[in-house]
């Protein structure tokens, strides 16, 4: 997937290759180490260098894309859609043959091919024309949104892990305690703290509560007061002290109650007590401008004008945009370049803003001096959501497309046939080099856009496959949203352990985000105004494919062809857990 980024010349030269993330890792899960120091190495990298001499964030331009980046982008949505439209590029079978079937060293007749219609995509799609477009029975059901997400939550709820239990993969433990990974919690927590305060969390996510759960219950309790003793003389940093906090309560929801009779208002006052002490350092913290990761159709534009109501400076770029230059949203075409914490805050001091989007994949490691916010959403309601946005807003709203194809073609078994096409994706992919590069002209290396792709299938397969996970926990270098479904499966446990380092996690149900929520909200960033306003309902959904009204979570009507609900669910299992996951932290 890094290919599509990197057809400028350099990139075949041995003194500058194409950086790659390194997934040579055959199985089992990343964590949270693993990935950070993916991106650590991309910004060591030659690509990481040149990022940050020549072109630098403030180049992107603040309003989005330019006249002819949006003709480049019509004519890859072009390109997408009508591979995943029912008809045939050529009008007869004569022409077909003329045009993909030619004897070696005959030459194609021009007429055969068009930008939208490019050789490597017309003549796979007619080889695969049965396999992309004959559904087998009839449509699953005529489903509305919220039909196909209690669906998904059932299903994908088997093997799912519970919040704060046991690991499938073991519980593992970060680099620096290695030698400690068998040790019991005690000595573990001992070592734990004596670690330098930018260590501490990426040890505590994901392994606290698994090993204050298999500890013996006295053991455990010894922990938390260990871990009380020393916070109190020295706080830990702001993701630590995050990831302190929900691993404790996940412990104490589990384990304090009934079951220790007489002695459950001992213990349950003790482990109140380490809270306490960790919520006195929080509210010691100084003041911490915020982070906001927007994902695509979770109520993003509405809590960003929520933070411009409650006292935050936000919705004070261009346009009143959310985004700093560098983090819009990238799946409709905005340049994405990742961004060093100093320079966020540096970027963030010089527009006069204490409260930004990033829409695009979050950038690892966390800062200590940011504070994150995050709204997750069940993973079919969300993707069939983005796609009748993105779909609408290149057919209806950037542009009038109405003459190129038909919508409803294109969007009935739109799922099934993305993912008809991922198996046959090698096909779409046997152009020749030379031919794309003078078709297309140059590639560009930063900062990445989706216009340096030939198309958007690869792109598309990763919008509805995980996009929450990849977008938490994404490979750097750009690739986040393109890698393989089996790569981004893997990133679970590491966007698990960082929404437990982030301030602020909620989850989205059917409708806008509630009063209690921007209560929450409220109070986990002591909100400038101090008077929580209701989130306001925010919605970029208009035009006759918008759904009914323009609710931010419109009612979506979509004809679930035959087993097609249940291969999205399956594409986006790692999603479903991080959602529940997500939950827990949200009730804590």
């Amino acid at each position: 997937a890094w290919q599509s980024f990197c057809g400028h010349p350099r990139c075949s030269s041995a003194a500058f290759g194409p950086w790659k993330p390194d997934m040579s890792e055959p199985s089992g899960f990343l964590v949270y180490e693993d990935v950070a120091a993916e991106h650590a190495e991309f910004a060591r990298s030659p690509w990481g260098a040149e990022l940050h001499r020549s072109f630098w964030r403030k180049r992107i331009p603040a309003a989005g894309s330019t006249e002819q980046d949006d003709q480049e982008h019509a004519h890859r949505f072009l390109r997408t859609a009508l591979l995943l439209a029912p008809r045939s590029c050529f009008n007869s079978t004569y022409d077909y043959d003329k045009c993909c079937n030619g004897k070696r060293g005959d030459t194609t007749p021009k007429s055969c091919f068009s930008i939208h219609t490019p050789a490597r995509l017309c003549c796979a799609k007619e080889r695969h024309w049965s396999h992309l477009f004959s559904f087998a029975g009839v449509p699953l059901r005529s489903s509305t949104e919220e039909t196909a997400e209690g669906s998904g939550e059932q299903q994908s709820r088997k093997g799912a892990r519970g919040a704060g239990g046991g690991d499938h993969i073991g519980i593992r433990t970060c680099k620096a305690l290695t030698a400690l990974q068998t040790a019991g919690v005690i000595p573990w927590l001992t070592h734990l703290l004596a670690l330098p305060r930018e260590q501490m969390a990426s040890c505590v996510a994901g392994s606290l509560a698994p090993r204050l759960g298999t500890a013996p219950f006295h053991e455990a309790l010894q922990a938390i007061q260990l871990l009380r003793q020393v916070a109190h003389e020295h706080c830990p940093g702001r993701r630590a002290l995050a990831a302190f906090r929900r691993n404790v309560l996940f412990w104490k929801t589990r384990e304090v109650g009934p079951a220790l009779g007489r002695h459950e208002e001992t213990v349950r006052r003790l482990v109140d007590q380490a809270l306490q002490v960790l919520e006195d350092c929080r509210q010691a913290l100084p003041f911490a401008p915020v982070v906001h990761l927007h994902i695509a159709k979770t109520a993003g534009t509405s809590l960003c004008t929520w933070a411009n109501l409650i006292g935050f400076q936000s919705r004070r770029l261009q346009d009143a945009r959310c985004q700093l230059p560098g983090d819009g949203p990238f799946w409709l075409g905005d340049k994405a370049a990742p961004v060093s914490c100093r320079q966020r805050l540096r970027e963030m001091a010089q527009a006069n803003v204490s409260w930004v989007s990033v829409e695009r994949w979050l950038d690892l490691p966390l800062c200590d001096e940011l504070q994150y916010v995050v709204a997750l959403r069940a993973p079919v309601a969300r993707t069939l959501h983005h796609f009748m946005h993105l779909l609408s807003y290149f057919y209806y709203g950037r542009f009038d497309m109405r003459a190129s194809f038909d919508f409803d073609s294109v969007l009935k078994g739109f799922f099934a046939k993305l993912w008809r096409a991922k198996s046959v994706l090698a096909e779409f992919r046997h152009e020749d080099t030379r031919e794309r590069a003078s078709a297309e002209g140059p590639f560009h290396t930063w900062p990445a856009s989706i216009m340096q792709l030939p198309d958007w299938l690869e792109l598309w397969m990763g919008l509805a496959s995980n996009y929450q996970v990849r977008s938490l926990a994404g490979a750097a270098g750009g690739s986040a949203f393109l890698e393989e479904t089996s790569a981004a499966e893997r990133r679970l446990e590491v966007a698990r352990q960082v929404i437990e380092q982030f301030d602020a996690v909620v989850v989205v149900g059917h409708g806008p985000l509630l009063g209690w929520q921007s209560q929450l909200l409220a109070k986990l960033f002591n909100a400038p105004s101090g008077d929580p306003a209701e989130i306001p309902v925010v919605s970029h959904m208009t035009g006759s494919h918008a759904g009914r009204g323009q609710s931010s979570f419109a009612f979506i009507e979509y004809d679930w062809q035959h087993n097609e609900l249940d291969e999205l669910q399956r594409y986006n299992l790692a999603d479903t857990s991080l959602i529940q996951h997500a939950a827990s932290i949200q009730d804590l």
